[in-house]
């Protein structure tokens, strides 16, 4: 099902992907992020449930490495693409360098995929992150909005990791190909 519902990703040049990236998951995750971070921040000093208080502090760590990630992207992963496009387009060929670029594409790819690690891990955290839900107990708003923004966060972070992996990373090895990387 997925791979019908992401095929669209494939079908763009590595430019619109990163475009696409950025404005569907990278930006409006950042922006989820800091809702969330908001919501988890008022349920920190909530009097009446000390527990929100560490349940919070657990969603505001994950949502640090989350924002640590995309980050990474936005600094690290799309320049970098965007450099091995004008690469591409210039008709670069690393077989003529001295040998640093080629241990720098070999670099660049190996931390995007140990960033992927990172997100099943994170993916893997907020799963057991929950606190559990009571019927004997009356929650506070906020933890319901709280936990309503994770869910957002979870399937967006999927989503991201399926499209960077099925469609991102193959683009980026076909470019790295392409110059002889």
């Amino acid at each position: 099902m997925a791979a019908i519902l992401f095929a669209k990703f494939r079908s763009y040049t590595i430019d619109e992907l990163l475009n696409r990236l950025d404005e569907g998951y990278y930006q409006a995750l950042d922006i989820i992020c800091t809702n969330a971070r908001n919501c988890a921040a008022q349920l920190s000093i909530e009097p009446e449930h000390p527990s929100l208080s560490l349940y919070s502090g657990i969603y505001t760590a994950l949502l640090d490495d989350i924002q640590r990630l995309l980050l990474f992207r936005k600094q690290v992963v799309v320049p970098y693409v965007q450099e091995l496009l004008a690469k591409v387009e210039d008709g670069h060929n690393c077989t003529n360098c001295s040998g640093n670029c080629h241990v720098g594409h070999n670099a660049q790819l190996m931390s995007l995929l140990d960033s992927h690690k990172e997100i099943k891990d994170v993916l893997s955290a907020m799963h057991t992150a929950a606190m559990p839900m009571y019927n004997d107990v009356e929650y506070p708003e906020g933890y319901r909005v709280l936990r309503n923004e994770v869910a957002v966060i979870d399937t967006m972070l999927t989503e991201l990791f399926y499209i960077e992996e099925s469609s991102l990373i193959p683009k980026i090895i076909e470019a790295q190909k392409a110059i002889n990387a």
